[in-house]
């Protein structure tokens, strides 16, 4: 096929050549044979032509002549510069393995669909960014059926993108939809696993969310396996991702309900130790050594984390209403009731729902059982007993 294309070209340029040839000098060799018709024909005694007019005729002549052959220079260049990009052509095509027209042919059909694929990605993203957005203003509204609701349909448009569905995943947790939640994060986590297995940050973040879903199902449901799973999952996050202090906090809480005190403790100091402004880390390091009866130490951690809870707090990163919660406890901690309630106060204003009131209170409850309970603790639980039970 390719034989024939190449000769089917060269043909077609020997045409153009005898054109240029043929057209352009035809008058000038007519012109020419006239002239010798005209000697030949003219007697002995006819007087010679006038001069002048000969050497115009031959000006002329010479003139046309190099019109020519400027034709004549000007094809030859054109007709190298189609060579050139024949042979260009050919080889790019060579090296796409390409051989005949109908690859050609395929090759373009290839493009066109994978020009569709990426329109359509493009639309998908675009619309589960609508849904995505809507979703958080009908969760910061406290309508968490119908933010799900758009969660989920943002979910099924972008079903591959890893940042997206551990997002998701982290809402549906958040919300109580702990099924949906424990599926997508799976779901994610073998994806991550499979197309970016040196990705050791996410994969630890997607991990830590597994832990915390099924640490919250646990409580949900009273299932200690639930427990023990989360303990997997979350070992597993922070030996991926050992400077997460997050999924070392969250560790811990998981032995504290355990009621392993000690290796709770470890765990939040751990996690102290790899964020020191973390607020929820000494907050809790702070609440283990009280339950201990080692109130000054307690006070100690309490009295710093009501300084980095502040300090959060002014400048409005993350989930606010966890940095309420720390500064209101270290605030009743160390006396300082009228603060701590007011800032309880704003903390349950601020609480999207259930599940985190039910973390909330299982520290508190904690600290109720200690050798000496804390002053005013007990109006503190009923009040988020009874935001909770509104919720």
């Amino acid at each position: 096929m390719r034989s024939k294309l190449c000769a089917g070209g060269i043909a077609s340029l020997l045409v153009v050549v005898t054109l240029f040839f043929v057209f352009p000098g035809s008058h000038v060799l007519a012109a020419n044979s006239g002239v010798v018709s005209s000697v030949s024909a003219i007697p002995i005694d006819t007087p010679t032509p006038d001069t002048t007019a000969a050497v115009n005729a031959a000006n002329n002549a010479v003139s046309q002549a190099q019109n020519l052959l400027t034709v004549m220079s000007v094809f030859a260049t054109i007709l190298g510069v189609v060579l050139a990009l024949l042979s260009l052509f050919a080889a790019v095509l060579a090296f796409l393995g390409i051989r005949s027209y109908r690859e050609v042919l395929s090759l373009a059909s290839e493009l066109r669909t994978s020009m569709a694929g990426i329109r359509s990605e493009a639309d998908n993203t675009r619309s589960a960014l609508v849904y995505l957005s809507l979703g958080d203003r009908l969760l910061n509204q406290k309508d968490t059926q119908e933010a799900l609701k758009n969660y989920k349909e943002a979910g099924r448009l972008l079903p591959r993108d890893i940042q997206v569905q551990s997002m998701l995943g982290r809402v549906y947790s958040g919300a109580g939809d702990y099924e949906t939640a424990i599926s997508t994060l799976d779901t994610t986590a073998k994806l991550l696993e499979a197309v970016h297995p040196v990705d050791t940050v996410n994969l630890g973040n997607v991990e830590k969310e597994l832990g915390l879903a099924y640490r919250r199902r646990g409580m949900a449901n009273k299932q200690e396996a639930d427990y023990d799973t989360a303990i997997q999952h979350l070992k597993k996050a922070t030996a991926l991702n050992p400077a997460d202090s997050d999924a070392l906090a969250i560790l811990g809480g998981l032995y504290r309900r355990k009621g392993e005190y000690a290796q709770a403790y470890d765990s939040y100091k751990r996690a102290w130790i790899v964020n020191p402004a973390s607020s929820y880390a000494l907050g809790n390091v702070a609440s283990l050594a009280w339950y201990e009866g080692k109130k000054d130490e307690a006070r100690m951690y309490f009295g710093i984390a009501e300084m980095e809870a502040a300090d959060h707090i002014k400048k409005g990163q993350g989930e606010i209403y966890w940095d309420y919660y720390d500064l209101a406890l270290a605030q009743l901690a160390l006396g300082k009731d009228v603060e701590a309630r007011k800032n309880y106060a704003t903390a349950i204003k601020e609480t999207p729902g259930k599940v985190q009131f039910e973390s909330v209170l299982d520290n508190l409850n904690l600290l109720q059982k200690a050798p000496q309970p804390m002053p005013g603790l007990d109006d503190i639980v009923k009040m988020i007993k009874a935001a909770a039970n509104v919720r």
